[in-house]
């Protein structure tokens, strides 16, 4: 989003010279302009009008003729083509006449001129939402009705933006540990590096937010992104008005694609949990791209449930001063966000209890600092009470398998995790296991189910209060009959510290690693994570943190 439009900034700029420096609406480059994937682009340009601004007239030309534009008091300039445009280069003038109430003062017009280009292929319209598309929207508006704020609304082009990114990460698994929001050039199915690229593809006016998850159904990628400190926000941002979901699957990843626009300012202040709501999770296990708990060096989930507080107007600095939480065993030690600790957050600040928070509880959060809209800080304060979940929604993290020694086969598992409470129930593909024992609430011990098939199956983990966790492909049908062959370990050099270590460190091929005990001991805690000494784990997928594309 931009104050001046570098083309127009003489004209505008003396303007203003003509009169004080009062504040200007601001605006979003037009769209669509360069490639675009759709073959009856909305040309629009979208204003944000300040109070007593109003759009008075639109001229519109395409490829040099006259076509009549369309505007709302929202500030937004449309254009739809009544057919499908042919493939090429086509041509948009675009002048928006916008009035002040300021007696004496006027705005000189907005001008804009651009070229975009309809592929060859371009959809000659934007597919209707599916069931999945309908799922995601009821998921969402059903977080933002319980934290006050008002519905968002699929929109087509953002529909169709998320889909072009599912669907790219199932053909590019590899962009998903380099950087799931962006598309390589030369990789197949590249269109854009950025998610706001993708949406201008589909002709769309607005910034946007884009928030990725790995699961199989709308509902649960929904509930994982408001588990969570950075996804949530753009879920139930107060200046989002518009949605766009898709899921793609391909073998056993499927990849849940949401985006979320315009990024309108918003007077609203958004807290989450939302004051007196109950059957908050008690714990978070913490894993999220980028890392919140990493600024916080030794702490690792599972942790409390982060707590929010988002203000819509997108402030010029942002403070948190001073949190407390209590509950019954009364001062809850919390970890501190806000946009100075956390270069991440730009209109929120939050907390994260350091540890589980206890099930059945009712807590009590008071969040203080400071806000500055642009004429100077102003203090804060919001205290709300929230009650957590009678139990916890279990963390699956890692499954160890024990073979027979006479005969193979696999004689039993135990299953690693959080939040295992006494009556839980397992399944393994669709049949309940044998010989259930909960070792801990971090651990389960079982036999497989009577009668499973061999191949691929998916394992479910049920709580007496219903709550449901899911490890699809837990078994994939690769670990046969019989137990893994030995093999040799390898020997490599090892370095500590930058320099070389007496003994050199052994790596099995599957890609489990033996140190000195000595050279463990004088690495620092921090160089130690990458060490693995157990193998067999599953790997714990993080949710991907979205970039909001608005340019001031």
């Amino acid at each position: 989003m931009r104050r001046l439009a570098w083309r127009a900034v003489a004209a505008v700029v003396l303007c203003f010279f003509w009169v004080e420096a009062a504040l200007a609406f601001t605006y979003y480059p037009a769209v669509p302009q360069g490639a675009v994937g759709w073959a009856a682009p909305r040309i629009a340009q979208r204003l944000n009008l300040d109070p007593g601004d109003r759009i008075v007239a639109v001229e519109m030309w395409l490829d040099g003729r006259r076509v009549t534009a369309n505007w709302d008091a929202s500030g937004l300039v449309y254009y739809d083509p009544p057919e499908p445009l042919a493939p090429g280069d086509h041509h948009v003038r675009l002048i928006i006449h916008v009035a002040t109430d300021r007696p004496g003062y006027v705005y000189a017009p907005l001008t804009s001129e651009f070229v975009f280009t309809v592929r060859a292929g371009a959809l000659p319209a934007l597919p209707l939402p599916g069931p999945e598309e309908q799922a995601a929207l009821a998921a969402v508006n059903q977080a933002r009705a319980a934290a006050g704020v008002a519905p968002v609304a699929l929109d087509a082009r953002l529909n169709a933006a998320a889909a072009l990114q599912a669907e790219y990460l199932v053909r590019n698994p590899g962009q998903v540990e380099a950087d799931a929001h962006r598309q390589a050039p030369g990789t197949p199915g590249f269109v854009a590096e950025s998610a706001g690229g993708r949406a201008r593809y589909f002709a769309y006016d607005g910034g946007v937010a884009e928030v990725i998850n790995f699961t199989r159904r709308a509902e649960d990628a929904v509930a994982g992104w408001m588990d969570t400190l950075y996804h949530r926000i753009p879920l139930i941002h107060p200046g989002m008005t518009e949605m766009g979901y898709a899921v793609a699957a391909g073998g056993a990843r499927a990849v849940n694609v949401a985006l979320l626009g315009p990024f309108d300012a918003s007077d609203q202040v958004v807290r989450w949990p939302a004051p007196g709501a109950a059957g908050v999770p008690p714990l978070w296990e913490g894993l999220e791209t980028p890392d919140p708990l990493a600024r916080y060096p030794g702490v690792r989930g599972p942790v409390g449930y982060p707590i929010t507080l988002t203000f819509g107007r997108r402030p010029a600095s942002l403070r948190l001063a001073d949190a407390r939480l209590t509950g019954p065993e009364g001062a809850v030690q919390v970890l501190l966000y806000d946009p100075v600790r956390d270069p991440e957050l730009e209109d929120t600040v939050a907390v994260i209890p350091a540890r589980p928070l206890r099930p059945g509880a009712r807590y009590v959060v008071t969040l203080s600092g400071q806000v500055n809209y642009g004429p100077g800080p102003e203090p804060f304060q919001y205290t709300w009470s929230f009650q957590t979940a009678p139990e916890a929604r279990p963390v699956l993290t890692r499954r160890v398998i024990t073979f027979r020694s006479a005969g193979g086969g696999i004689d039993s598992i135990r299953l690693e995790g959080f939040g295992f409470p006494e009556g839980v129930r397992v399944f393994l593909g669709g049949l309940p296991v044998q010989d259930l024992v909960r070792e801990s609430e971090s651990s389960l011990r079982f036999r497989l189910p009577r009668g499973l098939p061999g191949g691929q199956a998916d394992l479910l983990v049920v709580t007496p209060g219903g709550q449901e966790v899911e490890w699809p492909a837990f078994l994939t049908g690769a670990e046969g009959a019989r137990p893994p062959q030995a093999q040799p370990f390898r020997s490599q050099p090892l370095v500590v510290r930058g320099k070389p270590a007496g003994a050199p460190a052994l790596v099995h091929p599957s890609g489990a690693v033996l140190v000195p005990g000595t050279s463990y001991q004088l690495a620092a805690p921090d160089e130690r994570r990458g060490i693995n000494i157990g193998g067999g784990g599953r790997k714990r997928k993080k949710k991907t943190h979205g970039h909001t594309v608005s340019h001031k």
